[in-house]
């Protein structure tokens, strides 16, 4: 399931007009309804402010999805050092944990192959 189907579902599902959502996250009603169609793909940022204006977190809205981009520095991310979290936000912190979390289930489900 793409972000965008998470992001219209779980709106939805919560009974949030797409105008009361982007209100929320601080973006144009249109812009919402294009990344709910996957014609554009939000920022993490922006995708951390949708989390919050659905009262999720954005780990929920990405769970699954793993971009090739993040496939291809996955070792990087790996050998990121703790001390190169000093500094970040807990938003930032939930987001790379959220990321690290979704490598370990695609791992998880191909050691079960």
């Amino acid at each position: 399931m793409t972000v965008g189907k998470k992001i219209k579902d779980a709106r939805k599902s919560q009974n949030i007009s797409q105008a009361d959502l982007a209100s929320k996250a601080g973006l144009s009603r249109s812009y919402l309804g294009d990344v709910e169609r996957d014609r554009y793909n939000p920022s993490v940022e922006t995708l951390m402010r949708i989390a919050q204006g659905l009262n999720t977190e954005a780990g929920h809205l990405m769970d699954g999805i793993v971009s090739q981009k993040l496939r291809d520095e996955k070792a990087e991310f790996l050998a990121f050092d703790r001390r190169e979290f000093r500094g970040l936000t807990p938003d930032e912190i939930e987001t790379l944990a959220g990321i690290a979390a979704m490598f370990k289930k695609a791992r998880t489900g191909r050691e079960k192959e």
